[in-house]
């Protein structure tokens, strides 16, 4: 469970969260998850200006050309790292236990991607992202503490995510993969001073399931926790080399 489902713990008994059956439902999804992220955009309001007497200018949500490259940018980097990872598992000769979704009618296939889309930033993406990255590490100072404590403890709190874990072991196991693009949206949000730039990294890891739609590939795998999480880990180098003088400059 994710920390944004709590908001819609009310809703639950309802069964209109957890079924994108049909486009009926998916809509009263999407009407539950936008409340959801509008509450959370609330209660940081009232954090940034009450708790830290700042203004929602430093949640760094100002919606520009630069802002939204880097969340497509980073949205089309999180599709290729889940094909990767389905490409290694395949070369490493671990069979998907999931199938390609196919052969489906144009509406199912809709509600599907909108419900993707829900998942990726109604629920999850946008709204923890604003608290973790757009608030938590500006509140703390900006500084490479304040980012490592954002990881740290967005990592922590999937010890209770549901992703296929069974036992703690496999539930150690699956942090690889929060922690690696936790790592990512810290240096992305440094290097283009934007928090949109962090919701690309974690809103394009819930859509890359649409990957799904046209290749096999088992994400609830061990191996896929930690080569998604070591391949996100890569990825956050990278942009810190190339981009180093102005994460550097970030992140003080």
């Amino acid at each position: 469970m994710a920390a944004g489902d709590l908001v819609l713990l009310p809703l639950v008994p309802l069964g209109v969260l957890r079924n994108a059956d049909g486009i009926a439902e998916t809509m009263i999804e999407t009407v539950a998850m936008s409340g959801s992220s509008l509450f959370v955009l609330l209660l940081i309001w009232l954090a940034v200006t009450r708790l830290d007497g700042r203004s929602l200018s430093d949640l760094r949500l100002r919606v520009d050309r630069h802002a939204m490259v880097w969340m497509l940018v980073m949205m089309v980097v999180a599709a290729a790292v889940v094909v990767i990872v389905g490409a290694v598992m395949n070369l490493l000769g671990i069979e998907s236990t999931a199938e390609r979704i196919k052969n489906l009618p144009l509406p199912i296939v809709g509600a599907f991607v909108l419900h993707q889309v829900n998942l990726a930033f109604l629920l999850q993406g946008f709204p923890e992202e604003l608290v973790w990255r757009g608030w938590l590490v500006r509140s703390l100072g900006d500084r490479r503490t304040a980012g490592v404590i954002s990881v740290i403890g967005f990592t922590l709190i999937h010890l209770i995510s549901k992703g296929g874990q069974e036992g703690w072991i496999e539930r150690i196991v699956y942090l690889a993969t929060p922690f690696g693009f936790a790592v990512a949206a810290v240096v992305v949000l440094w290097a283009s001073d934007s928090t949109w730039a962090a919701v690309g990294v974690h809103a394009g890891s819930h859509m890359a399931n649409v990957v799904l739609l046209v290749m096999p590939i088992d994400r609830t795998h061990p191996v896929a926790w930690v080569l998604e999480g070591a391949l996100w880990l890569v990825v956050a180098g990278v942009v810190w080399f190339l981009t180093r003088r102005r994460a550097l400059i970030a992140s003080r």
